[in-house]
């Protein structure tokens, strides 16, 4: 935010039950960013939630999210059924509740944690608890932290999952 303030760059901030297009895509934010100045307890409650409808298939996109938004009013409206969902805030005991896997329904989860650093261990990403919860549900679990990039891509149809480990350099 800070550079965005001192940039010249026109700053737009989306709305709840705003939808944009991407060629055939459709993009609806289910839940937006809040302004800096809000004093809110938890930063990971301002994640942006993204909805991705292509054709036939979707990806919910969930940041940082924790329960409180999962299970917030905000969302109770949307439909949130997906084929992919990239579990909020790491995988954290905090995310991911039942109700919301009931809501989501997806086929595929994405936990993105990092394998480089202490940050995984010391936050203890992904809880055993989340990825009980994932597997109770019978949702395939994809970690970046295990395998490295995973790219899922979509003909409207059907989903194709590739993953590949990437160097420390980012290559």
């Amino acid at each position: 935010m800070e550079a965005a303030d001192s940039s010249s760059a026109e700053q737009l901030t989306p709305k709840a039950g705003e939808t944009y297009t991407l060629g055939d895509a459709t993009w609806q934010i289910l839940w937006q960013i809040l302004s800096c100045d809000t004093d809110m307890p938890d930063l990971n409650e301002s994640s942006i939630v993204i909805k991705l409808t292509y054709g036939n298939t979707s990806f919910l996109f969930t940041g940082d999210a924790t329960m409180n938004t999962e299970q917030g009013r905000e969302m109770s409206g949307y439909d949130l059924k997906s084929d992919v969902l990239k579990v909020g805030h790491h995988g954290s005991a905090g995310s991911t509740a039942d109700s919301f896997l009931d809501a989501v329904a997806p086929e595929i989860a994405v936990i993105s944690v990092d394998s480089e650093s202490d940050m995984g261990e010391m936050y203890h990403h992904p809880a055993t608890s989340t990825l009980q919860r994932l597997s109770q549900h019978g949702i395939k679990v994809y970690r970046t932290d295990e395998l490295g990039t995973i790219r899922i891509t979509s003909d409207g149809e059907k989903l194709a999952v590739s993953a590949f480990a990437t160097s420390t350099d980012g290559t």
